[in-house]
């Protein structure tokens, strides 16, 4: 596939097999490995039995075509059986934790059924526990119906992060995830060698893809404790997760041959990427992009954004119009994988979807062809009457005070006109604002006449590690005890 220029590819008729059947070619060579897990290893032939399994009993409880599947197992093997289940049978599926602090009441709500573990969940749903005896009632429910798929269903239903605002609902289609995979074949070089350790959970869609692609070109998982990153070649992983990854490798870690990790969702700071290099990855890859339009550009170590291939980039200004190279503006990108919209919000998609563009609502600066540098969220700038601050600026000086764990900035413009600034900070234990208070003044040096300052005990971040500062903004207009974590 990777032999194959990324435009060709795009070019292609859409067609799209299932992964149960790519699971099957590869089955055909015997007890082939797919998955790693603690208990042992799982054979392609075991793994597509298994699913064949999972359709039988899904299709049993009268789940059908295009119904919503939401997945909330914490198994992943399981997790991972049913959602691909659920793709023989042409169903929709969602991947949820039910550990998550606010769960996805609309889309459950809305599910043909929400499949856990748990006896009973807190919300309205049809929901269905499963039950340790699941292979038995499948085994004796009969085949499950064969189903004409169409490479427009839809198959997947992806939450997007939320970084402004209410968590938005995008659907992938059978072609748009095929497109997809190809692009990811094609950039990463995976292949049947590659074996990828699970380090994030199924709800986050970069990294299903990647599982997904894993068992499509014959490769292996690997689900089980740190000690299987000395056998994997390549990983995803948050940059928020990366430093505490080092800090729990087992005693006696070698480092890998080879292992090349993916991150995303914000900028890898330098002194981890040297962390990381030293003693794990052999290769980093940090990316920028959206579950909105894919992958846009690979991050390198000077923070440049190198556009990925098949995608198109313009920095534009508030009317659109594009900018010259080196002028700061609005990021816009679109490609072949770009969603259509956001379900059930025709609001969002009026302002994020226009005229075959997407804009995720970032400042960037086109230094080059090709070439792009981020600046930050445009909905985050601090304005104090005209004067404008961007809040990374403003935390990383927060964050360099001592006593200052982390950090999060934003501005509240009144009725009357003033503006007040909000500061976020988690603390070391034995440390108060009242501790940092002065130190915080007269750092800042912003021409700010209110400013608050509330601890607390964890900041609010999405599924892939970015700040949300306007999920703060309740907890300074309605106060709550000191230290309480927001909702993330």
């Amino acid at each position: 596939m990777s032999a194959l220029g990324y435009h060709e590819i795009m070019k292609q008729p859409a067609h799209s097999p299932t992964t149960a059947s790519f699971i099957a070619y590869h089955a055909r060579l015997g007890n082939q490995a797919a998955i790693e897990v603690a208990g042992g290893v799982v054979s392609y032939a075991q793994l597509g039995k298994d699913i064949d399994l999972a359709a039988r009993y899904l299709a049993h409880h009268q789940l059908g075509y295009q119904d919503l599947l939401v997945v909330g197992l914490s198994d992943a093997y399981l997790h991972l059986v049913f959602v691909l289940a659920g793709e023989l049978l042409g169903l929709l599926s969602c991947s949820i934790q039910m550990s998550e602090d606010v769960l996805p009441v609309d889309v459950m709500a809305g599910a043909r059924m929400v499949l856990g573990e748990a006896s009973a969940l807190p919300v309205a749903c049809a929901y269905h526990s499963l039950s340790l005896q699941w292979r038995e009632v499948a085994k004796a429910a009969g085949p499950a119906p064969s189903v004409a798929l169409q490479e427009t269903d839809s198959m997947r239903l992806v939450r997007s992060s939320g970084t402004t605002g209410t968590p938005k609902k995008i659907v992938i289609r059978r072609d748009r995830q095929a497109r997809w995979l190809a692009y990811l074949a094609f950039s990463a070089g995976y292949g049947p060698q590659m074996r990828l350790y699970v380090a994030a959970p199924f709800p986050v869609n970069a990294f299903f893809m990647r599982a997904v692609l894993c068992l499509r070109l014959g490769g292996r998982l690997l689900m089980g404790g740190l000690s299987m990153l000395s056998r994997a070649t390549h990983t995803w992983m948050l940059p928020s997760t990366l430093d505490h990854v080092m800090d729990e490798l087992p005693a006696g870690f070698v480092k890998p041959e080879r292992l090349e990790i993916s991150t995303a969702g914000a900028a890898l700071a330098a002194a981890t990427r040297l962390r990381v290099s030293g003693a794990l990855a052999t290769s980093i890859v940090n990316s920028y992009g959206s579950n909105e339009v894919g992958p846009v550009c690979t991050m390198t170590e000077d923070a440049k954004g190198v556009v990925v291939p098949g995608t198109e980039v313009q920095i534009v200004d508030e009317h659109d119009r594009v900018v010259p190279l080196g002028t700061p503006g609005q990021l816009r990108a679109r490609n072949a994988i770009m969603a259509d919209g956001y379900l059930d919000n025709e609001e969002a998609t009026a302002e994020r979807f226009k005229e075959g563009w997407f804009y995720p609502g970032d400042e960037a600066v086109m230094v080059a062809p090709g070439e792009l540098r981020l600046v930050g969220r445009i909905d985050d700038m601090l304005n104090f009457a005209g004067f404008k601050h961007r809040p990374e600026e403003v935390e990383a000086t927060l964050k360099s005070l001592a006593g200052v764990q982390d950090a999060a900035a934003l501005t509240d413009l009144n009725h009357e006109g003033q503006v007040t600034l909000y500061l976020a900070l988690v603390l070391e234990p034995g440390v108060s604002t009242d501790t940092v208070a002065s130190a915080v003044r007269s750092a800042l040096k912003l021409p700010v006449k209110q400013m608050v300052v509330r601890q607390f005990s964890a900041l609010p971040r999405t599924s892939t590690g970015k700040l949300r500062r306007k999920a703060l903004l309740p907890y300074f207009l309605n106060p709550k005890p000191t230290g309480e974590t927001p909702q993330a």
